[in-house]
């Protein structure tokens, strides 16, 4: 869950807070907090830059720090391109990159693709849909 305190589609800087877990198989295998702060360089919100800072947390590990970032395009107004690169406590990383569709005026659908070398999970698709309330 995301809660996007200041956006950043309408502001220069946008701040939003994170609380996620992931299950595999009827277990928790991580579970992470973090800070996102995106900057939009342009007026046109064409381009925006984000950063993650926060924390994660695996069963054998305990909680560790987390720092990200990542781009995202506006191909169109309602199509953007999206790559992320996460690097958890270990000094592997995780990437994904995908498509967000824009619909109705502030809810989207993402469709992401993944890869990592820090868990043993090391490929997925995720399919996101986000709600603005």
């Amino acid at each position: 869950m995301k809660w996007m305190i200041v956006d950043g589609e309408h502001h220069a800087l946008g701040v939003a807070v994170n609380v996620g877990a992931t299950w595999s198989n009827g277990h928790v295998t991580s579970k992470n907090t973090y800070a996102a702060l995106t900057w939009t360089p342009n007026s046109d919100s064409r381009w925006a830059l984000n950063m993650d800072l926060g924390e994660i947390f695996a069963p054998s590990k305990g909680w560790r720090p987390l720092f990200g970032e990542g781009v995202k395009y506006k191909a169109t107004d309602d199509l953007a391109v999206i790559l992320e690169h996460i690097r958890p406590w270990n000094g592997l990383s995780l990437t994904q990159a995908g498509v967000r569709w824009s619909f109705r005026k502030e809810d989207s659908l993402d469709l992401i693709a993944g890869r990592s070398d820090a868990s043993t999970h090391s490929r997925w698709v995720t399919v996101g849909l986000n709600v603005a309330l």
